[in-house]
């Protein structure tokens, strides 16, 4: 029995041994799995990240690609289609001008021609005209030649008259005969005389009837398209700048700044040039940081002191014809500034050109109050100095001068390619239609 249970101890032992072994062998097969399982998962989504990786970089790839293409693409377009259609563009507006020049030159030389046909016409009608009134002249003079041998004839009657009588009644015949020989013939003299002159005064009227008929085609007027007046401020800084300005080949007027280190001399120099000088008054501006210089108009100056620096800044620099405004964006909107202004102006007996550096400005209003005419800028030449912007600014002139019939236009004398780029323009504005003139030779024709 001992023995049967020992057997059966060893073999439940042994049972439990193996159950144990096999729960071991379980867990490590189970562990084995999960590790396996997990080496798996990270190896699958390393995978899956490097193929995301590789898929972004194959479609930057392409989309770099395609870019390249379409700029490719796009070139290949300017190239083939749009710039030969602009050149061709460009082409046949380029033959349309040529043609249109061919034609006015046609135009011109058939004008000239037709002038020209029309001269010689004129001139052989009058040379023909001489012609016959020579050849009737020489005919009037032959016979006023011819009568005096018939005149002859009853001297020689009375001559054999006479010899029959006593030589007494010779003597008185001869004087008889005489007599009569001078009074017809002086009458027959003034005849012929006259005849002549009746007939210049017919030819004068025929040549006058032919030129009326036909009358000779002279070049067309040029069209008066406006009135440009050129203001140049700021002299007294620097002379040399200033004789660019003083060379223009057409009437301007310069605008002296008092109290400079050159405002007389400038004065001096404007005056001996020919051109128009007024007083460039400083004024102080909407920015209080800004200094107008000295003998400038400022806001709490009483209206006593006003005038009394106005005259004596047009007493340095006088005689001048006018003022305008130096700077003055806050002075110009006050009023009771600017009808001080305008009264020293009227007294003065000088003009006020309103520089209009402000959109506020009162002047118009305190000048119509005291009717007393003004004058109001039109453009700024110079604000951006190249030669492209000034040309701009001067061409908005030229359109407000066709439409209103007068532009004042302002630039600077610090600006002297503005003085060079006017001298080259003069001829061509003249033969447009453009007039240059000052503000006082308006207000004279104004009158």
């Amino acid at each position: 029995m001992l023995d049967n249970d020992k057997k059966t101890k060893k073999k439940t032992s042994s049972s439990k041994k193996t159950s144990s072994s096999t729960k071991n062998s379980t867990k490590k097969t189970t562990s084995t799995k999960n590790t396996k399982k997990k080496s798996s998962t990270k190896k699958s989504t390393g995978r899956k990240s490097s193929k995301k990786k590789a898929q972004q970089r194959k479609m930057n790839f392409m989309g770099a690609i395609i870019g390249l293409l379409s700029v490719c693409v796009i070139m290949l377009t300017v190239f083939l289609f749009i710039k030969p259609a602009v050149e061709k563009e460009n082409q046949q507006e380029q033959q349309a001008q040529v043609i249109e020049n061919e034609k006015d030159n046609k135009s011109n030389k058939s004008v000239s021609e037709n002038s020209k046909s029309v001269a010689k016409n004129t001139e052989q009608d009058i040379k023909n005209k001489e012609n016959t009134s020579d050849n009737k002249n020489t005919k009037i003079a032959q016979q006023s030649k011819k009568k005096p041998i018939k005149n002859n004839k009853p001297k020689k009657e009375n001559t054999s008259k006479t010899t029959k009588n006593t030589g007494t009644k010779k003597s008185t015949d001869k004087k008889a005969n005489k007599k009569p020989i001078s009074t017809k013939n002086k009458p027959e003299e003034n005849k012929s005389e006259q005849k002549p002159n009746k007939e210049n005064k017919q030819e004068t009227k025929t040549v006058a009837m032919a030129t009326k008929s036909k009358p000779i085609n002279e070049l067309p007027k040029l069209p008066k398209k406006g009135k440009l007046v050129f203001v140049f401020d700021d002299a007294g800084h620097n002379l040399d700048q200033l004789e660019y300005f003083l060379k223009l080949p057409f009437p301007c007027t310069i605008a002296v700044i008092p109290r400079l280190r050159y405002s007389k001399e400038a004065a001096n120099l404007i005056r001996k040039a020919g051109k128009e000088i007024i007083l460039h008054q400083p004024m102080q501006a909407m920015n209080l940081k800004i200094n107008p210089g000295e003998g400038a108009i400022k806001p709490g100056m009483s209206e006593q002191e006003i005038a009394d620096t106005l005259v004596a800044n047009i007493d340095e620099i006088a005689p001048i014809v006018g003022m305008n405004n130096h700077e003055g964006s806050l002075m110009t909107s006050d009023e009771t500034a600017m009808r001080v202004v305008l009264n020293v102006c009227k007294k003065k007996n000088i003009f006020f050109l309103d520089s209009r550096t402000s959109s506020k400005t009162v002047c118009p209003r305190v000048a119509r109050e005291l009717n007393f005419p003004i004058w109001q800028r039109a453009v700024f030449l110079d604000n951006i100095k190249t030669e492209e912007a000034m040309k701009k600014q001067i061409i908005k002139g030229l359109e407000i001068a066709e439409k209103t019939g007068t532009a004042i236009m302002i630039g600077h004398i610090v600006t002297v390619d503005l003085a060079k780029l006017l001298k080259k323009m003069y001829a061509e504005l003249q033969n447009e239609g453009y007039s240059f003139t000052t503000i006082t030779q308006l207000k004279k024709e104004a009158k």
